[in-house]
């Protein structure tokens, strides 16, 4: 189902501004002097008639930067009304509010009511041209606000916290064939035998006790003195 661009509060005061601009538009166009028009409104009950449109004017402005403002946090409807139906739907409260408004006015001042068959008839056509202005003017602002979003860009999302996690350091002992951990492993300057390689066994050698002969030829280990 279609649903409204904007909230329907917002539409209707919009809309109920129309209804005075056409009040005014169709009896400038039943009177268009102004000494007449101003006896006229005089003794039907208009006597308010231009402070409402003036205070129309004002709402409807406010109305419509709440629309904007609106639409552009909210963003576009995927089932949004088109402007067809919602020029029809402005259209026709006009004129069913005009019509009421002329009817209360008249019996408010104890006017004769049969001249409405004459101002009722240019006041549907005032209240059509109005409606379908209000109505293009709603969506000029709806379609300025889908600009201004999509000049401004969707906000940047959150970024994610990242989970430390911990690792150990602790370097695994290297152990030789015999399973005693290998000493060479942790001594500086000393590099691991190469994976895949057996160490000779020092099984059956007796140590030496006195001091060995020393070869001009033998290189020196760096941690003998």
């Amino acid at each position: 189902m279609s649903r409204l661009p904007v909230p329907r509060s917002i539409v209707w005061s919009i809309a109920f501004t129309g209804v005075f601009v056409g009040h005014a538009l169709t009896y400038a166009i039943l009177a268009p002097l102004a000494q007449t028009r101003s006896q006229l409104l005089a003794s039907t009950g208009h006597a308010y008639l231009p402070v409402a449109v003036h205070a129309g004017l004002v709402s409807t402005v406010v109305g419509l930067a709440t629309a904007f403002l609106g639409r552009l946090g909210r963003g576009r409807g995927a089932s949004e009304m088109a402007f067809r139906a919602l020029a029809s739907r402005v259209v026709s409260f006009q004129f069913l509010a005009f019509a009421a408004i002329e009817v209360a006015e008249r019996s408010a001042a104890r006017a004769p009511l049969h001249d409405l068959t004459h101002v009722l008839p240019v006041g549907a056509v005032a209240q059509l041209a109005v409606g379908v202005l209000m109505a293009t003017v709603i969506k000029l602002v709806l379609r300025a606000a889908d600009a201004a979003a999509g000049i401004l860009g969707p906000a940047s999302p959150t970024p994610r916290r990242s989970v430390p996690v911990l690792l150990s350091s602790a370097p695994e002992s290297r152990r030789s064939p015999t399973g005693s951990s290998s000493a060479s492993a942790d001594l500086p300057g000393r590099r691991p035998a190469p994976s895949g390689t057996s160490r000779p066994s020092t099984e059956g050698v007796r140590p030496c006790t006195v001091p060995c002969a020393r070869s001009p030829w033998r290189l020196r280990s760096p941690y003998s003195r």
